[in-house]
């Protein structure tokens, strides 16, 4: 699935859009170019994802990690930025009818994240 999003900016500039979350797909692909605003966590901090206009991130979702427990969970937020975001992003997922190792199907998992995920 590929989903194209629009952060508008009705916030401050540096606001938190959407909260701390690892994506619910097997993986995500963000193309280079589309980070204002996106940070990822490791060792502990916030960093600015500067991914070059000629490269893409690749980043494991928490699908993939219920199948795979070894799997490095891409952790970020997206932050109000000045000149706002356009985001094409690439999700690879299985069929919501798919049962995960923890008995839940992987549609019901999807509904659940999305919940936990928006900024109300």
């Amino acid at each position: 699935m590929a989903r194209a999003t629009a952060y508008i900016n009705t916030a401050a500039d540096g606001e938190v859009l959407f909260r701390s979350h690892a994506d619910f797909s097997v993986l995500t692909l963000v193309p280079g170019g589309a980070w204002a605003g996106l940070e990822y966590f490791m060792n502990g901090s916030w960093q600015t994802a500067n991914i070059p206009s000629d490269a893409m991130l690749l980043g494991v979702g928490t699908t993939l990690r219920a199948i795979r427990s070894s799997a490095q969970l891409f952790r970020h937020r997206v932050l109000a930025k000045a000149r706002g975001r356009i985001s094409l992003t690439f999700f690879a997922d299985v069929q919501p009818n798919v049962l995960l190792p923890n008995g839940e199907r992987a549609g019901e998992r999807l509904d659940r994240i999305i919940r936990k995920t928006r900024v109300p």
